[in-house]
């Protein structure tokens, strides 16, 4: 989690944090595998860099970016020895 701005992460529940902006947030329970419709629980307490300023949304590990969009597809980016030629034809991704 990254905040476009200096704000600092004052408390984590239900969580362990590391890091400093960008922070890392993992639930208590830690869980490497989220499967689709599961869900995690925690929450945080921040401190704006400059009082008295509009709140910032963090990017969250690529998945929410500064705009406040949610769920960006992926890009993927892969490359190949070789795009065409006779069969058999061996590529390396």
């Amino acid at each position: 989690m990254q905040f476009a701005d200096s704000t600092k992460i004052t408390g984590v529940w239900h969580g362990n944090h590391s890091g400093n902006n960008p922070y890392t947030i993992v639930n208590e329970q830690y869980n490497p595998t989220i499967a689709a419709g599961q869900t995690i629980d925690f929450g945080f307490n921040a401190e704006k860099a400059t009082p008295n300023t509009a709140p910032t949304i963090p990017a969250l590990g690529g998945l929410c970016s500064f705009d406040g969009t949610i769920n960006n597809a992926p890009t993927a980016v892969a490359t190949a020895s070789v795009t065409s030629g006779d069969a058999p034809l061996g590529v390396a991704l």
